[in-house]
């Protein structure tokens, strides 16, 4: 059965691709199409130094970064295969390889990848005449871009890399969002959120604010070789290439440990990885994004990544509802007491068009069925468990 508003499933992005909607120069690869959205990759076109982040409402954000890079005598060149490092702190505009001409009835929204998010990457999408971020609006038609900001170690990058995500909605996607008793009656007939033992929540114990469910933040091991809590370092003497594999984890970070009182202490700046407390569970009509809790709790950032296709915490074989711990990519905006259990980032939950022929997990995913605080696909630790 097909919904008439919804996330659009893969089958209908190819359908986007082979109809002109979306174009690119360079073929599109068949990988970078996922359950309910496509990844973007960066273009072969003009990288610019930026002296700062801007809201993007002109008609042409290229050419009025150019003019900012030029006036602060800052630097712009082609992004080539050869690659290029971003200093650490420093924001640059990056093309995207794909264009948009989208029908008066799509729209679509952005996430950066989780890879990008667990390096404390930040990637921001931008597009023509349009004043917010990681946002594209119903109609569109021209390129987009990525202010890309890498905020805690120099990172190599290369044209056709992928840093987001995006979904496209029939309609707004905010006409896609489960409202409080859809919620609830998904939970007790699928099952949305468990314990870290499978255990469905009980409906009476489900923690929800608005249209989301929360999720709270797990301190404890999950397996004796595993740390709980991860903080990057001062990195700056090492870069890491982005295309890189089996680099030392921990070279890049450290294992933080709660105090005898059973709080982690989160020092402003800094960029830590944590797990929830609880398993989430996408079913595969449905599509996933984590959003920020409540600036109450404390001035921090919960995510970069945020975005969960459809079969996320699914079995990849008969797609049984199991649940998975979602990772937490959190930068302190001052210094925070954060304790086991204390609420962080929340979930909203949008219904598909249709049900995808390949879910997430079908295709093997980096981080499919992980345990805790899993670090980004490049690293590899030869002192901790970090599958």
């Amino acid at each position: 059965m097909r919904n008439t508003i919804g996330v659009l499933p893969s089958q209908d992005i190819k359908s986007m691709i082979s109809s002109g909607m979306i174009t690119s120069k360079v073929k599109i690869p068949e990988g970078n199409i996922q359950p309910g959205s496509i990844d973007l990759r960066l273009g072969q076109g003009e990288m610019i130094r930026l002296p700062g982040i801007f809201s993007p409402e002109m008609d042409d954000i290229a050419d009025f970064a150019r003019k900012m890079c030029d006036k602060a005598n800052f630097y712009r060149r082609p992004l080539t295969d050869e690659g290029f490092v971003l200093e650490t702190g420093v924001p640059y505009l990056v093309p995207n390889e794909e264009v948009l001409d989208l029908g008066e009835y799509f729209s679509g929204r952005a996430n950066p990848k989780s890879t990008s998010g667990r390096n404390n990457l930040q990637v921001r999408l931008v597009c023509n005449c349009h004043p917010e971020f990681d946002s594209i609006p119903a109609g569109y038609k021209g390129p987009t871009y990525n202010i890309i900001k890498a905020n805690s170690y120099p990172i190599r990058i290369k044209a056709g890399q992928t840093f987001n995500q995006v979904r496209f909605a029939n309609g707004r996607m905010s006409d896609c969002r489960l409202a409080p008793h859809q919620l609830e009656m998904e939970h007790k007939k699928h099952g949305l959120v468990f314990d870290l033992k499978g255990r469905k929540i009980l409906s009476k114990n489900l923690k929800m604010t608005g249209s989301s469910l929360v999720l709270t933040a797990n301190l404890k091991n999950v397996e004796e070789d595993k740390p709980a809590v991860l903080k990057a370092k001062d990195s700056s003497q090492h870069c890491l290439s982005y295309a890189s594999k089996n680099v030392p984890l921990e070279d890049f970070f450290e294992e933080v440990k709660p105090s005898k009182e059973g709080f982690i202490p989160l020092s402003k700046g800094g960029f830590y990885i944590l797990s929830t407390n609880e398993a989430v569970a996408v079913p595969p009509y449905l599509c996933c994004e984590m959003v920020d809790y409540n600036s109450g709790i404390g001035e921090f950032r919960s995510h970069y990544a945020g975005f969960f296709d459809p079969g996320w915490g699914c079995n990849p074989i008969h797609h049984k509802v199991l649940g998975t711990p979602a990772v937490l990519e959190i930068i302190p905006h001052e210094d925070i007491l954060l304790w086991h259990g204390s609420p962080v980032c929340c979930m909203e939950y949008f219904y598909m068009t249709e049900i995808p022929p390949v879910v997430y997990g079908d295709a093997g995913n980096n981080y499919h069925l992980q345990a805790g605080p899993r670090t980004a696909k490049q690293f590899i630790s030869t002192k901790w468990n970090m599958n």
